[in-house]
């Protein structure tokens, strides 16, 4: 997938999903539509491929805040992520030290 900037929403995974995150959540209640937006995109990838859950997970959790059903147990897993550098150095140019 591509990306084209540093936004959390630019990239082609998180354009990707903001139509299923609409759909889902307009449909169903938030702890189903976690369990289905989640089993949806566990078809395509899951977290060994820390660039694309990176996409996915903050990608869902910006949504969500801006929607006001952001759950703490998707803020504290994204609070984790970032706090452990997963997925956080994609992008990043090796300094190279003289």
């Amino acid at each position: 997938m591509g990306t084209w900037n540093v936004n959390i929403n630019g990239n082609d995974t998180a354009q990707d999903l903001k139509s299923e995150y609409q759909a889902v959540f307009f449909y169903n209640d938030v702890d189903i539509a976690l369990k289905k937006i989640d089993a949806y995109v566990r078809r395509m990838f899951d977290e060994t491929d820390e660039e694309e859950w990176c996409n996915y997970y903050y990608s869902l959790a910006d949504y969500m805040w801006k929607h006001g059903i952001l759950t703490d147990a998707i803020r504290n897993q994204v609070i984790h992520m970032i706090d452990s550098d997963f997925g956080l150095n994609f992008g990043k140019k090796p300094v190279l030290k003289h």
